[in-house]
């Protein structure tokens, strides 16, 4: 499967704006039809009781100090709805803004999934969608998106290879002739990094820290290969052993030695797929080589840690962090193309 579009009777509203979602586990993006990008907020939302309190940004600094009464909440996890309403009523208010508020409109959305999500995984995305305001639904495999967003000729007999690594779920993918060939669906990603740092200090330096400072760590100083250059950096948390204040000087050689273990699961996972992948094309991998996509792909020498360890030619994608909404606002803007070339189910 493609593209899969639910085809339950909708009221006869006017016409509105095309968009496209990447409902991310760390960040959700939107896509509106001849304007691109406009939306790149965070999946959170703060709730007191049933009210919703904030969404987005404004949610996520009140992460860590919001009072008793307030929960600040990631409905998404790794890149599945993990709670429902949280989810529908944050896609709600971003669709809002992005597309209006308009009572007479309603956008078509194209709403990039996961490869390996099941029926009941799908139906509550298409829920979700449909309840934030949606006239038409539409679903594509991120791992296509991804590829489309990256410029990967999808369309082509030869294969081409693609891993998108988002914040908590990555996706690793063979595609030829505009399918997809083999492919795996891991439910880790860039927070794992983060998990990882976390876990290496409470360890290696009896600190604990925050996720907040964990990202920081591994913006400032992490690395899949050795890295020149990199200061040292001063984090602060608190003493594993008496509970008090305590900050530490942290290398680049620290951060890699944390991040060792989540890429070598990546590592894993890629050649799982290569096992599975028909001799022919995976022949063709040799000269189209490896396309790298995501946020977490911007970390400093993946494409050469991958390289290196897989042995074809790796490239990070431009826009590395937006090629999944990119390639699903391109099929957005050309849903009636996107339905015939990527054998679209018929809309109602």
């Amino acid at each position: 499967m493609a593209m899969l579009a639910d085809a339950r009777p909708r009221p006869r509203l006017s016409l509105g704006k095309d968009l496209a979602i990447d409902l991310g586990t760390a960040n959700t993006r939107i896509f509106v039809r001849g304007h691109g990008v406009v939306l790149n907020e965070p999946s959170v939302v703060a709730m007191r009781g049933d009210d919703v309190v904030a969404v987005g940004s404004e949610a996520k600094q009140m992460r860590g100090r919001a009072p008793a009464d307030i929960e600040v909440i990631s409905p998404i996890q790794h890149s599945v709805i993990h709670q429902y309403d949280a989810t529908e009523r944050m896609l709600r208010y971003f669709v809002q803004k992005a597309h209006g508020r308009s009572l007479l409109t309603r956008p078509r959305l194209v709403v990039n999934v996961p490869g390996s999500l099941t029926g009941v995984e799908q139906r509550a995305v298409r829920d979700a969608a449909y309840a934030a305001g949606a006239r038409q639904v539409f679903l594509i495999q991120a791992a296509l998106a991804a590829a489309i967003g990256a410029d990967v000729p999808i369309h082509e007999t030869r294969g081409h290879f693609v891993v998108s690594i988002g914040a908590g779920c990555t996706e690793v993918a063979v595609i030829a002739l505009g399918g997809v060939v083999s492919a795996t669906t891991t439910r880790s990603g860039g927070d794992d990094l983060d998990a990882a740092i976390v876990a290496y200090l409470d360890e290696h330096f009896d600190i604990r820290i925050g996720a907040v400072t964990a990202e920081e760590i591994k913006l400032g100083l992490g690395c899949a290969v050795p890295v020149d250059g990199l200061p040292a950096m001063t984090v602060a948390g608190q003493d594993t052993r008496t509970g008090l204040p305590k900050q530490i000087e942290l290398s680049a050689y620290h951060a890699r030695k944390a991040l060792q273990a989540p890429l070598d699961e990546l590592l894993a996972a890629i050649r799982r797929v290569l096992d599975t992948t028909p001799p022919e094309i995976a022949g063709d991998l040799m000269a189209s080589g490896l396309v790298v996509t995501g946020g977490a792909a911007l970390l400093r020498g993946l494409p050469e840690r991958l390289e290196h360890e897989i042995g074809v030619p790796v490239r990070l994608a431009a826009n590395a962090d937006l090629s999944v909404v990119d390639g699903a606002g391109r099929c957005a803007e050309n849903i009636s193309s996107v339905r015939r070339l990527l054998l679209i189910e018929p809309a109602f």
